[in-house]
């Protein structure tokens, strides 16, 4: 593992990132024009815009002698090095000193402090190297009948959300071209990529070039053999970088109608050789990945989003596995986050964003009149300790208590072009509902989450409730923690990794309908309908099951049509609304000749000018789609991917980024640079939990359940390496002195971490969906093809990392651990 990846040219960006509360600086090392570094760029660019004030002292820090050195009032002490430096950086922000500039100052390479951190790294270049010499045995003797996890397996970073940032072809091509700089002679170099747009070019020897500079580019092989004349054409220049001891320029080319002739030719130059040279297709890999992995995760999230209008709770996202998070007795899932999320709590919480802080609330189901009710309190509402006990107490005695963390964090944008297609599709039908789908989404302001933590919460002895004798003196006032009067205002709830279902069109028609299931008969009337199948809305509420078998009667149309006996016609269900009255059917696959199928197809052939087409279910896959873009963009914890080996060995393969990426995320970047995930493929963590939730057997792969364990994870010092080195543990094996000693430096150091580690099993990658884009890929790269299929093929698992430390931390003080 080296400290500098190879590929892409390097790119180095430094983060100031706020942690648990605390400043760490991180270095990025990233491959440039790659996704990841597209990412990091948008990240940081703003935060070094921001105006700094404080002054650089530069004496004792560097070799050379520091002179005072003004600029905007205030003064600085910088040696000639570093002064070039501020200069430099100063020109690159636009003129000002920004938190940019100082830190490019304070982090020159000649400083001390940077010497000394490269001599670290080589020590945890040496120490990784040592690492993955350990024999095999060493490995089972550390956890004996546990195979460990290679520490030097890798793990991709990937950017959740990302879309596709190309909009044209781009060629493998290479080529000479003059580089012109303007007077004197012209500087050799070839080209690595080409689109109508702009190229990469490679310079063997590097020349003193900045970001925005005009330069032209004459292609003299084009011109020798395509017989075609032209004068240098203008580039600006938008990245520098270097690889392999070349030197890289990514430019952009200008718009110039005097040039138009070229813009032609060069046009139907990339289509005609679009066959015989590679098409550069990593932009779209990296957006069908992001696409495939943000839908598989939406699909098992295992807490809820939700996302606000100002500071009203407009949309959340249902999940197959968190609905069991807003189930209660006293009300249904939209009104149960209504409740949960109250005006003046998500006022607390916006406020609270600002410091990065997060809100517990604390719920229980009680009784009022022989009914349920809902009784909700957040940490900041109850008056005192003891109140806030009392609360705990009735929760745990009506055996109902749950406890949820929220938070919240500024929205960064829905990405429409992300759904284009199926939104044309519904601006072609109908044009009000798409504009509804579009207001729903659009003027939203702050993302949040939903997580329950009732598991961990309960183990805080430090809360130990009330017996059942001091109950019934206590004084508590349950009305305050009752949502105050009128009407609960409930969000739109919608179906992540929902799409369509449907082979057939759909029309809608109301009609009465009887189902017999159960031994009961349920009156209804029907929604809308197929060849195939057909949506009924019922009377009163029933419990079925995918699959189940029941028998439906037409009970209108039996009496008009009399050629066809239009009762106990034989359908599955497929699926059932949250309130059990609307449910969906498809034909009885099992009978040959269907009479039901057969009657809806002669009406639909003697009717179809008449039908009006359904198209609720392009709505609500429309909805799903841009909602799993908003996840994707706003992820809210550090979600992790589990898939096998061809030896059907689960690894730890993906961890999600976004371009608000979870702080925890920072903690895992070791001190050259890299990813450290070692302390959470360890078999103390993660492969027991695979063994436990029985995801390693396909057959019996659980669906819509979320396995959760407590992990601990911290950066031991290594002797040989001199140097912090990434460790994981659990609290079946962490225990005695070892604890106290975690529980001592979780609480001192930012190095000890205290995860919730959660667990859903993945569903099936869905190819009918992707088989566009894949067919795009395969056509001009079908190893990479083969390899996305296998790949997507393999997952097992996503996971869910939640940085529980504080709590934690408390509850073993709270034993004198």
């Amino acid at each position: 593992m080296s400290d500098k990846p190879t590929g892409e040219p390097l790119a180095e960006i430094k983060h100031y990132k706020s942690v648990a509360g605390r400043k760490t600086m991180v270095t990025e090392y990233v491959e440039a024009g790659s996704a990841s570094a597209e990412f990091l760029y948008r990240m940081e660019r703003k935060r070094q815009e921001a105006p700094c004030s404080e002054a650089i002292d530069m004496r004792g820090k560097v070799p050379g002698v520091c002179y005072a050195f003004e600029f905007q009032k205030v003064t600085h002490f910088l040696d000639d090095q570093c002064r070039n430096l501020f200069e430099a950086a100063v020109h690159d922000f636009g003129g000002k000193y920004t938190q940019g500039v100082f830190e490019r100052v304070t982090n020159a390479e000649h400083t001390y402090k940077m010497q000394e951190a490269k001599e670290k790294t080589e020590r945890v270049k040496r120490a990784r190297v040592a690492e993955q010499k350990i024999s095999a045995a060493e490995r089972i003797a550390l956890a004996p009948g546990m195979q460990e996890l290679e520490p030097a397996h890798e793990v991709e970073i990937l950017p959740f959300g990302y879309s596709a940032q190309r909009g044209e072809t781009r060629l493998t091509y290479i080529t000479a071209v003059n580089l012109y700089l303007g007077e004197g002679k012209p500087v050799a170099a070839k080209t690595a990529d080409l689109s109508l747009g702009g190229c990469k070019l490679a310079l063997a020897n590097p020349v003193p070039l900045e970001v925005g500079r005009v330069v032209g580019v004459h292609f003299i092989a084009l011109q020798e053999s395509e017989r075609f004349n032209h004068q240098p054409i203008p580039y600006r220049i938008v990245k520098v970088g270097e690889k392999q001891g070349k030197q890289l320029l990514f430019v952009q080319r200008q718009v110039d109608e005097s040039q138009a002739y070229f813009e032609r030719f060069l046009g139907d130059f990339i289509e005609t050789n679009q066959r015989r040279y590679k098409i550069d297709l990593e932009d779209s890999i990296m957006a069908l990945k992001a696409r495939v992995y943000g839908q598989l995760y939406g699909q098992v999230l295992g807490h809820v989003p939700f996302f606000l209008r100002g500071q009203t709770l407009a949309l959340f996202g249902v999940s197959s596995c968190n609905g069991s998070l807003l189930q209660s007795p006293a009300c249904g899932p939209g009104e149960f986050l209504a409740r949960l999320l109250r005006p003046e709590r998500l006022a607390e919480l916006v406020r609270r964003s600002e410091r990065e802080e997060s809100l517990l609330v604390y719920c229980y189901t009680g009784q009022r009149n022989g009914k349920p009710v809902l009784f909700t309190g957040a940490d900041h509402e109850f008056l005192s300790a003891e109140s806030r006990r009392d609360f705990i107490s009735r929760g745990h005695w009506a055996q109902s208590l749950r406890v949820y963390l929220l938070r919240v964090k500024p929205l960064i944008p829905p990405q429409e072009e992300r759904i284009r297609d199926v939104m044309a599709v519904l601006d072609e039908k109908d044009e009000a509902l798409a504009a509804k789908i579009r207001s729903r989404f659009q003027g939203l302001s702050f993302a949040g989450a939903v997580f329950e933590i009732t598991e961990q919460f309960e183990k805080a002895t430090e809360l130990k409730v009330r017996s059942l004798d001091e109950m019934a003196d206590l004084a508590l006032e349950e009305d305050a923690f009752l949502n105050p009067p009128g009407a609960v205002a409930k969000p739109h709830g919608v179906r992540l990794g929902y799409r369509s279902r449907r082979v057939e069109e759909r029309f809608i028609h109301k009609t009465e309908v009887e189902l017999f299931a159960g031994g009961e008969r349920y009156a209804g009337e029907t929604v809308d309908f197929s060849t195939r199948g057909l949506k009924i809305i019922l009377n009163t509420p029933i419990k079925l099951y995918h699959r189940e078998l029941v028998k439906l009667s037409l009970t209108s149309l039996a009496k008009v049509v009399k050629d066809m006996k239009l009762v106990d016609l034989p359908y599955q269900v497929v699926t059932t609304s949250y309130d059990g009255k609307t449910v969906c059917l498809v034909r009885e696959e099992i009978v040959g000749y269907h009479l039901g199928s057969e009657f809806f197809r002669k009406l639909i052939e003697n009717n179809r000018d008449k039908l009006q087409e359904d198209i609720s279910e392009r709505q609500l896959v429309a909805e799903a789609q841009w909602l799993e873009s908003l996840v994707g963009d706003n992820l809210q914890s550090l979600p992790f991917v589990i898939s096998r080996d061809a030896q059907h060995r689960h690894w730890l393969t993906r961890v999600g980024i976004s371009e608000q990426a979870d702080p925890l995320l920072w903690f895992f970047r070791d001190e050259i640079g890299e990813f450290d995930f070692a302390g959470l493929g360890s078999p103390t963590l993660l492969k027991p939990m695979l063994s436990a939730a029985q995801l390693l057997n396909e057959k019996e792969r659980p669906k819509g359940r979320i396995f959760n364990a407590e992990s601990y994870v911290f950066k031991q010092f290594d002797a040989a390496a001199g140097c912090e080195l990434m460790r994981g543990s659990n609290s079946l094996q962490l225990k005695g002195d070892a604890l106290r000693a975690f529980v001592a430096a979780a609480r001192d150091k930012f190095e000890h971490r205290f995860l919730r580690v959660q667990l859903m099993a993945s569903l099936p990658y869905p190819d009918a969906e992707y088989e566009e884009e894949m067919a795009f890929i395969r056509n001009n790269a079908r190893h990479r093809a083969t390899q996305l299929h296998d790949e997507f093929h393999t997952i097992t698992a996503f996971g869910e990392l939640l940085d529980l430390t504080e709590l934690i931390a408390a509850r073993y003080a709270a034993i004198g651990v």
